[in-house]
């Protein structure tokens, strides 16, 4: 996308609730919150849609050229 880098990542998988960022199979959801932290530092966007037994959608946005120095 012009002035952005878009990454999706889709599985059909179990899926879970996304309001609890706990996937099932009792993990708690570390490596999502991760994600969003890095998309928030770049200034972009992460975007989740799941459902139970439906399969899950990652969506991250981030501007490009970048607005600021990104930090290192």
């Amino acid at each position: 996308h012009p002035g952005a880098i878009v990454a999706c990542v889709e599985d059909d998988g179990r899926g879970f609730d996304p309001g609890t960022t706990a996937p099932a199979g009792g993990s708690h959801g570390l490596g999502l919150l991760g994600m969003h932290e890095r998309a928030l530092l770049l200034g972009g966007t992460l975007q989740i849609e799941s459902q139970p037994g439906r399969g899950t959608t990652v969506l991250a946005r981030v501007p490009y050229p970048p607005d600021r120095e990104v930090p290192s």
